[in-house]
């Protein structure tokens, strides 16, 4: 058995990361940290962007843990919301002339 050096409850010794507080066990190395971090900052705000709903809820989830990532996701998710606000009302008013021209029926 080994403690946790964060909540120094004891854990199996083959545990990597702590089950009660989420601290690592072991001493990752720094860069593969590093590359992990930025393809996951890349992957939420690519999602904040596409599915803004889903930002808002990555974000409000990580918003005590990693504060400077929260900002970066929930001003995606906006920018994610205007933009799928303007697409849908592009697809509202195209379809309004066509059926004003008689082409689309309701």
């Amino acid at each position: 058995m080994k403690q946790c050096p964060k909540c120094g409850r004891d854990v199996d010794k083959d545990m990597v990361i702590c089950p009660y507080c989420g601290e690592p066990l072991y001493n990752p190395d720094k860069k593969a940290i590093e590359i992990l971090n930025v393809h996951l900052v890349r992957f939420l705000i690519l999602t904040a962007l596409v599915i803004p709903f889903v930002g808002f809820i990555i974000g409000m989830c990580m918003k005590k843990r990693y504060p400077v990532f929260f900002k970066v996701i929930m001003k995606n998710s906006f920018n994610g919301l205007i933009i799928w606000i303007m697409i849908v009302l592009l697809v509202l008013i195209c379809y309004l002339a066509m059926f004003l021209m008689g082409v689309a029926y309701m």
